[in-house]
């Protein structure tokens, strides 16, 4: 079992304990795994289809690396759906479709050259909009809404490019499997301890004096990434077929905990839902960390009781895009989740 998984375990299981603003409820817990349909459980692992062809299987690897490295910006939801259409994941990945088929390589070099225009034209994410003035027919350009995720972007790609290019390495996928390390295990420690913007874990205060803090970690960008590599590449090469995919947790960003807690799983104090449900935006912090940490525990505990009720054992990853995909749906969709802009990790 992956150190790293494991960390992200019992660390939010030891916030949990402590918790100021969310409970697990056992019994909507023993509930869901009772009635849940294992069939929609299973199917978490099917590929993903993507109308893209890779030169190789190292392009692969770069390309989906690239798009969990910035698998961010759901904190701007509201704002990208005005703004185009999309969401915050369908607006990366739409990007990410657009630098790929520019027909240049998503290795460190291109990563580091990558600047404002690029993002402009292929994430369609503006730096700087015009506004009228106080004169007629005068306008003025200044920053947009989304300039801040934009700059972010660009910023993190710009730094994973300049990461890899000090260390040696001419790509992501010569990084993760140059030493023929094919473990979900080795995909998570790697992203996790080369670049910042995987690495997923906060310190939160939970009593003063010494000693007071949890160093809580998520890492969900790291394990989704191992998870997208299984499900895109098992089937062309077989050294994806990842044997320790088991071993990783659910991936907690804002859908999950939302999902769970219009099921009842997840009880949050009346406070903290009246800022859900009125948009506002949650700072990073003790609220936002224990939504996070909390959706990993039901998760851990739904997986345990499906293994107790029904002799079944399910995958955290299973279980996990089974609740994204409800998360998706009418009635859920439209539901309010927690939102936390100044974040690079969801």
């Amino acid at each position: 079992m992956g150190e790293l998984a494991e960390k992200v375990r019992t660390s939010c299981e030891k916030l949990i304990e402590t918790a100021k603003h969310v409970k697990v409820n056992e019994e909507k817990v023993k509930d869901f795994a009772a009635n849940v349909v294992l069939k929609e459980l299973e199917n978490g692992a099917r590929p993903i289809p993507l109308p893209l062809r890779f030169p190789s299987w190292e392009d692969e690897v770069n390309f989906w690396t690239c798009l969990n490295l910035i698998n961010f910006g759901s904190g701007y939801r509201h704002l990208l759906k005005e703004s185009h259409g999309k969401g915050a994941y369908e607006t990366m990945l739409y990007g990410m479709i657009g630098l790929h088929i520019s027909g240049e390589r998503l290795d460190a070099e291109r990563l580091q050259s990558i600047n404002a225009l690029d993002i402009e034209s292929c994430f369609r994410i503006k730096y700087r909009v015009e506004s009228a003035t106080s004169v007629p027919g005068l306008t003025k350009e200044g920053p947009g809404p989304l300039y801040d995720l934009a700059k972010r972007i660009q910023k993190v790609l710009n730094d994973a490019g300049r990461i890899l290019w000090e260390k040696g390495q001419k790509s992501f996928a010569t990084l993760l499997f140059g030493d023929n390390d094919f473990t979900a295990a080795g995909v998570v420690k790697k992203l996790v301890e080369t670049f910042p913007a995987f690495d997923d874990h906060t310190f939160v205060k939970v009593d003063e004096g010494e000693g007071g803090h949890v160093d809580v970690a998520y890492y969900k960008k790291a394990q989704l990434n191992a998870c997208d590599l299984y499900k895109a590449l098992r089937r062309k090469d077989e050294r994806f077929a990842f044997a320790d995919i088991s071993s990783l947790t659910v991936f907690t960003d804002n859908v999950l905990p939302a999902v769970l807690r219009y099921e009842g799983i997840i009880e949050v104090e009346e406070e903290l839902v009246a800022k859900i449900d009125k948009k506002e935006v949650i700072k990073p912090g003790r609220e936002e960390c224990e939504l996070r940490a909390a959706a990993v525990v039901a998760c851990e505990h739904i997986i345990a009781s499906l293994k107790e009720q029904r002799d079944v054992e399910i995958p955290a990853m299973d279980l996990d895009y089974y609740l994204w995909r409800l998360g998706k749906k009418d009635g859920y969709r439209e539901r309010e989740r927690h939102y936390t802009k100044d974040t690079m990790f969801y």
